[in-house]
């Protein structure tokens, strides 16, 4: 059966690849020959988790990414009061769209498919 485990990378890693799967997707052989060259110097894989601890660790990620997100939101509520704007009902609402369209892809793109 094949390793299924994610290669450890940086989340400003993760982005770049990302884009460039989107971008340009043929550059990515040679990422994955690097990324065939790293899995061969990692641990075989060890037991496989119990569902529970899989399902357990994706909510305080997910609960993580929820609080990260609300306090960037209070931070941009609170720069927009002290420059004395007050953000119309249209912006309002495509903020809230945007946040948690945010929160639902990444949990959904981090974590979805273990759950």
């Amino acid at each position: 059966m094949a390793d299924t485990r994610p290669t450890p990378v940086s989340p400003s890693r993760a982005i770049a690849l990302c884009i460039r799967l989107l971008v340009a997707p043929e550059q990515l052989a040679g990422e994955e020959k690097k990324d065939d060259e790293l899995r061969k110097s990692l641990e075989p894989p060890s037991e496989e988790r119990h569902r529970a601890h899989v399902v357990r660790k994706a909510f305080f990620s997910s609960l993580r990414l929820v609080v990260v997100s609300a306090m960037v939101g209070f931070a941009a509520a609170q720069v927009m009061g002290y420059l004395g704007r007050c953000a119309p009902t249209s912006t309002v609402a495509w903020l809230q769209i945007a946040g948690a369209s945010v929160l639902l892809w990444g949990t959904l793109f981090i974590r979805g498919w273990e759950i």
